[in-house]
């Protein structure tokens, strides 16, 4: 209040924010104005996206111009002259705009699958952005065409890369998008590229890298049916690829034979059965079995490395033979003593299915092929005597049946009578006297005691 006398029914009002209400309060709390007294408003006001949008009110200013009126009344009820004031405010544009862009998804394996993204688009001005249009020049953008975007408003669209060779050659892809708008006026935007979604990069405009691991392809070997005993050699390599689909060279690859131990050996040993061999400058590998190895070997894994990656992918090599039968050729030994043991080597002359000389180790023996269940190695036949087969020598022992000389006395005299000098019933002479022979005093003894039984039991 500037005069006198006090002023009442202060009204303060302002057309952006309508009536306005005291801040502060009054002197004395009459609510009367008194002269010289001051009384505080602070209204707030909202700019309208459309006065930024135009630049201000009036439009194209740049300002934003803000009338108030103030109105009183006297002591005396008559009204106090109005009183007006304005203010005039800067209005700043400040039209800005962000993409971020992130892979989505898993990463594919194989030249022509798709590498996802997601593209945020966010109005990070105070002004509406028209024409907002989002490309990538190594993508294909799904819903680019975006148009009309509110300060604050965010769009998510998405755009895939197909993998190519050199992407998986370089073992990853990088690449940003665009962002195009234009300001409310018309004027283009400067154009922005895309940052990347990762926190941990600090820049401005970081563009999407997406690393590729991506291992070589190893694809299972065989060669089957091939002639027992025989070297065989096959082009390990020849249905592998590296990771970009291309042939594994031999110069691109390395090869370990015995994945389960450390480094890359080329040369496996299987004792007692054979060799693995993988020549690095060919991408050959061969199965060379011992001499008389004639049955399949095991399957082997192998571990195929490229070496731009070192990745590594992992298959087997599997070789088979056609097996035939073993040559076993019949074995005699004539002229022996009889009742001696006699030994033969039924091995000597037989051969395995790869022509070499049946061996021990090689081989089994079964002297009852009839039979079912284990192998045997001995074979009684009565009356006769006992085979036995020794697997650690290859020889075979008939053992003959041996008969008890009390035994042989029994039957001497069951079989004739011993008291017709020189006479067997009809036959006569001295060539069918009744005789005894020993080689030992025990069997002397034997035949004397014998003989004492039949005389004091008068069997004769």
């Amino acid at each position: 209040n500037t005069g006198q006398p006090a002023i009442n029914s202060v009204v303060i009002s302002d057309p952006l924010v309508g009536t306005l209400t005291r801040t502060s309060s009054s002197i004395n709390g009459d609510q009367i104005l008194d002269r010289g007294e001051i009384w505080v408003y602070t209204p707030t006001y909202t700019v309208p996206l459309s006065v930024m949008d135009n630049k201000g009110n009036p439009a194209g200013t740049n300002t934003l111009v803000n009338n108030v009126t103030v109105d009183g009344k006297h002591p005396n009820g008559s009204a106090v002259t109005q009183q007006s004031a304005n203010a005039s405010t800067p209005v700043t544009q400040s039209p800005s705009i962000k993409l971020v862009k992130k892979a989505v998804g898993t990463v594919p394996v194989v030249p022509g699958a798709f590498i996802n993204y997601d593209l945020i688009v966010t109005n990070t001005g105070n002004v509406t952005l028209n024409n907002v249009v989002i490309t990538d020049p190594n993508a294909v953008v799904t819903g680019g065409a975006i148009g009309t975007l509110a300060p604050g408003a965010t769009v998510t669209i998405t755009a895939k890369h197909a993998l190519t060779k050199p992407d998986i050659t370089a073992r990853q892809v990088i690449n940003q998008a665009l962002a195009d708008a234009k300001e409310p006026g018309g004027t283009d935007l400067t154009q922005k590229p895309s940052d990347d979604f990762d926190p941990l990069l600090t820049g401005a405009a970081d563009p999407t890298v997406v690393p590729l691991v991506i291992p070589p392809y190893a694809t299972n070997d065989s060669s089957l049916g091939n002639v027992q005993g025989a070297t065989v050699t096959l082009n390990l390599l020849g249905n592998d690829q590296i990771a970009t689909t291309d042939p594994a060279l031999p110069a691109a690859v390395d090869v370990d034979l015995d994945p389960s131990t450390p480094g890359y050996d080329h040369v496996l040993v299987v004792n007692g059965k054979g060799t693995w061999t993988y020549i690095p400058a060919t991408g050959i590998v061969s199965w060379a079995p011992v001499a008389g190895y004639t049955i399949d070997p095991a399957p082997i894994p192998y571990r195929l490395k490229e070496l731009a990656s070192t990745l590594t992918a992992n298959a087997t090599i599997t070789v088979t033979y056609t097996i035939m039968p073993p040559d076993a050729r019949n074995n005699a030994s004539t002229g022996n003593t009889p009742g001696n043991n006699v030994t033969i080597n039924i091995l000597s002359d037989d051969l395995l299915a790869d022509g070499t000389t049946a061996t021990t180790v090689l081989t089994q023996i079964d002297l009852q092929p009839t039979s079912t269940g284990t192998v045997e190695t001995t074979l009684v036949v009565a009356g006769q005597g006992t085979w036995t087969y020794n697997p650690a020598t290859g020889q075979i022992t008939f053992d003959p049946e041996q008969i008890s000389y009390e035994d042989l006395l029994e039957i001497h005299f069951a079989t004739h009578d011993p008291t017709t000098l020189n006479r067997q019933g009809a036959d006569v002479g001295t060539q069918y006297r009744s005789e005894i022979f020993y080689t030992t005093e025990a069997q002397k003894a034997s035949a004397e005691n014998f003989i004492k039984l039949l005389t004091d039991q008068n069997i004769y």
